[in-house]
């Protein structure tokens, strides 16, 4: 499975349809320092670079189109948003989240299920309060939507990234070679910290991998983009 990524200005046909009639609006949150900006720079460009500074505000892409070689399947999206994961740009993710029909949330693997990584308690204690307190938002927020924009919001992919770094892909596959434990393994501690999910008429997804390199990512985002066509419940 590969996937081409063409913004309107670079394809004649979103020059010819109008992509604001059925695109998606599609968000990237996640506390700060989790991936989301490196993993947001290659969906659209197909270029893994690390050390991305972190966001401050939000960054938004407009009018692109992913198309999948050798498939029918086309992702026509209208907003594509980054939202920088500091406590206070609360209001920055509450509006990306009302305007999304998909929120990808991305979430930092290894201080979660304790596999590597850093080893300072209070960086991973700070990180799980993060974690708890977005999740604690984000389902006042679902609660707060109104009719039309509880019908709009319809999908939530949790992304479990290994947080590593490029050098490490030996030390990263150990963990990911039983990919059905871990993936597992994530789901649990993942609703250990923040104490469950519930998102009535939102299908909830679940991704795991990592953005240590380019294979890596590369399946990471095939899981993505896998779990934003399909209509599963």
């Amino acid at each position: 499975m590969e996937w081409h990524t063409s913004l309107k200005n670079d394809n004649s046909f979103l020059d010819k349809i109008d992509i604001d009639l059925f695109g998606i609006n599609l968000g990237i949150l996640g506390v700060d320092n989790c991936g989301k900006s490196v993993l947001y720079k290659f969906i659209l460009t197909h270029k893994l670079v690390h050390g991305i500074d972190s966001t401050s505000t939000r960054q938004k892409q407009e009018k692109i189109k992913i198309e999948f070689h050798g498939s029918k399947e086309i992702i026509r999206i209208r907003n594509f948003f980054d939202v920088g994961g500091q406590r206070e740009l609360y209001q920055f993710k509450k509006k990306t989240f009302n305007q999304s029909y998909c929120i990808i949330y991305v979430v930092r693997s290894d201080l979660i299920l304790d596999i590597g990584g850093t080893q300072d308690n209070d960086v991973i204690r700070k990180y799980r309060a993060a974690l708890e307190l977005d999740f604690a938002n984000i389902s006042q927020w679902q609660r707060d939507l109104n009719l039309w924009q509880r019908n709009s919001f319809s999908k939530l992919i949790i992304v479990g990234n290994y947080f590593g770094e490029i050098d490490n892909e030996e030390t990263v596959s150990h963990y990911l070679s039983n990919q059905k434990n871990y993936h597992r393994y994530f789901r649990d501690r993942f609703t250990d910290i923040t104490g469950g999910l519930y998102f009535p008429k939102t299908e909830i997804k679940w991704v795991t991998g990592t953005l240590v390199s380019q294979k890596f990512a590369t399946e990471l985002v095939h899981g993505i983009l896998k779990s934003l066509i399909s209509q599963e419940t």
